[in-house]
């Protein structure tokens, strides 16, 4: 019967390079005893037959050892703290959002599918930007501001402000609300509270709670979803405008003394 196999004080190597402890070597494929090798380890093959032993290839000839696996980038901290913040914050938007809209009223008019789109893909745009990362190539990810902890904070803040004062403006808007361009049964023009200051107080917070977001992300692809939002709202407000002036006559004089979307400027 042939010995079984042994291999004398040598690790194993796996894939193409050593693994195993500084100043061993790796064995080549076992090879049979040669007629004038002796065997003096305890359980050696009966007479006659030859056990197979590991040949220890001289130094030339070994495997290369392996490259230490790089340590993995870890963010501050406050930057963790930051994004774990400004995603509770969107997070909170969206139940908010869910739980009211059931509540609006019920539609008489609503703009074609096609119009929807014109502003609803940027959007979806700007969410994969901001939330599917890994998905994104290597230069949207190119990083614009460094780590500090004044930028986190300032992050945090502003993605703040814009989702509470998005929220105000969406339940002081209450059942006239809708996701489109639409016009609901008794509709109302609505004008105080926030809508004192701007007359698209939503995507002001919005837009604000995006900017917030973007500086969290400190890249290039926070900078592209903050102007994609700011083309979908803009163009947006002007359909919703359109459709206003046409219901409700006394709109013009509203939009004459509130800007649309920035206080004081736009």
């Amino acid at each position: 019967m042939q010995a079984p196999r042994r291999r004398l004080g040598v690790r194993e190597t796996r894939g193409k390079c050593f693994t195993g402890a500084p100043g061993l070597r790796p064995p080549l494929p076992l090879a049979p005893t040669p007629p004038h090798a002796t065997v003096s380890s305890p359980g050696a093959a009966p007479r006659g037959e030859a056990p197979a032993i590991a040949v220890i290839p001289p130094r030339d000839s070994t495997l290369p050892p392996c490259r230490p696996r790089a340590p993995r980038a870890t963010l501050p901290p406050m930057s963790l703290l930051a994004g774990r913040a400004v995603a509770a914050l969107w997070a909170l938007f969206a139940l908010a959002w869910l739980v009211a809209a059931p509540a609006a009223k019920r539609t008489l008019w609503r703009e074609t599918i096609r119009s929807g789109l014109t502003h609803r893909l940027p959007l979806f745009a700007t969410f994969v930007l901001l939330w599917l990362r890994r998905s994104l190539p290597a230069l949207l990810r190119l990083r614009l501001l460094p780590h500090a902890t004044a930028l986190d904070a300032l992050a945090v803040a502003l993605t703040a402000a814009g989702v509470l004062f998005a929220l105000w403006a969406r339940f002081h808007l209450g059942r006239n609300w809708s996701a489109a361009v639409t016009v609901k049964e008794n509709h109302a023009l609505v004008t105080s509270g926030p809508y004192r200051f701007v007359r698209h107080p939503i995507y002001t917070g919005m837009l604000l709670a995006i900017l917030g977001t973007a500086i969290a992300t400190a890249e290039l692809r926070g900078l592209l979803a903050l102007l994609l939002a700011f083309a979908a709202f803009l163009h947006k407000s002007r359909l919703e405008e359109a459709r206003m002036r046409a219901t409700f006559p006394e709109y013009a004089r509203y939009a004459e003394g509130t800007k649309g979307i920035i206080p004081y400027t736009l």
